[in-house]
């Protein structure tokens, strides 16, 4: 989740569907079992955070924070 002062730390500010942008950037396409594993499992959690904040994030990303 991407919201407030919880954030993903190669992020700077929240992003749109940053969390699902994290599961595929760093976890995914790290090339290990354990990374395929573990962002292929956290993907659907991070599709659902990410849209219940979208207008949190829209916001944000508006303001440029």
């Amino acid at each position: 989740m991407n919201v407030g002062s919880v954030r993903c730390a190669p992020y700077s500010h929240p992003q749109i569907y940053g969390g699902v942008q994290f599961d595929v950037e760093y976890e995914i396409s790290r090339g290990s079992a354990e990374g395929l594993m573990i962002g292929i499992l956290d993907l659907p959690f991070s599709l659902v955070a990410d849209t219940l904040t979208l207008p949190i994030t829209i916001a944000a990303e508006i303001r440029g924070k």
